[in-house]
């Protein structure tokens, strides 16, 4: 069994804090330190949007820093105060792309959620499909994120793009898989 003896912060800030914590095994009596990201001082801190039309899956072009690459990825981010983890994931997705989700006509369900890096992360990301019915939706890109271009995509083509390592982002891989899950 582990036990925290000491929290270090070593950065916080709106979205996350960076720890470096003294932990000790109860059991053989050793310590160490552990690294440990929590985001948003919950354990939901944001949601994905996988948005659908008939049978293709919307994918930004998104420029991260983390890997200094454009990157191809679902539609996400951080929740707002007050907000619902499905209400982030429908705002995200208008923000991001532009397209508005109509409760009367439009659908949306949890998939699952993931521990991302179980290794230092202290939070989920739950996915939601966003399924639009009537038509194809115009996109509106969020260039104020560096979000540069859209594909419409099958998940077969989605597939290939993982294998090509065209797709390397971790949500968006979980996202498919989820997705596969409920065909």
């Amino acid at each position: 069994m582990l036990k925290t003896i000491k929290i270090n912060t070593i950065f916080k800030n709106k979205y996350l804090e960076l720890q470096n914590n003294n932990v000790v095994d109860e059991v053989t009596n050793k310590s160490f330190e552990h690294i440990r990201l929590i985001e948003k001082e919950t354990d939901y801190p944001g949601a994905v949007a996988i948005c659908k039309f008939e049978d293709r899956l919307l994918l930004i072009n998104n420029y991260r820093y983390g890997i200094n690459r454009m990157s191809l990825e679902f539609p996400r981010g951080y929740v707002e105060k007050g907000e619902t983890l499905e209400e982030c994931a429908i705002r995200e997705l208008f923000e991001e792309t532009g397209v508005i989700f109509n409760p009367t006509v439009d659908s949306i369900k949890k998939l699952g959620e993931v521990a991302v890096s179980s290794s230092i992360m202290a939070t989920m990301t739950p996915f939601y499909l966003i399924e639009i019915k009537q038509s194809l939706p115009e996109i509106h890109l969020q260039k104020e994120e560096n979000i540069e271009d859209f594909k419409w995509e099958s998940i077969d083509n989605i597939i290939n793009l993982i294998k090509e390592n065209k797709i390397v982002d971790s949500f968006t891989i979980c996202g498919i898989g989820f997705s596969q899950l409920f065909r």
